[in-house]
């Protein structure tokens, strides 16, 4: 028997609960994507291209749509 079985997470119900956080912070996400997107433009008004975008602990995944929505010419991998 699980020494720790009453500490076993509901993965199912924590995961829409982690949806819904990150919707909380989906307008400050946008604005972080925005940022980021400019910080990469270059003085001649292009911008660095981005070929791979790499969401290391991405949870549910809306940063990654960001990243993807954001950047649609990479490839954006993520990884939780």
């Amino acid at each position: 028997m699980n020494a720790h079985h009453d500490q076993d997470i509901e993965w199912d119900v924590l995961g829409v609960h982690r949806e819904r956080e990150a919707g909380l912070h989906a307008p400050a996400l946008a604005q972080t994507m925005d940022w980021l997107r400019d910080l990469l433009r270059t003085n001649g008004g292009g911008c660095t291209p981005v070929h791979r975008v790499l969401d290391i602990g991405s949870g549910p995944g809306l940063v990654t749509c960001l990243l993807a929505h954001t950047f649609p010419d990479a490839e954006v991998v993520a990884v939780d």
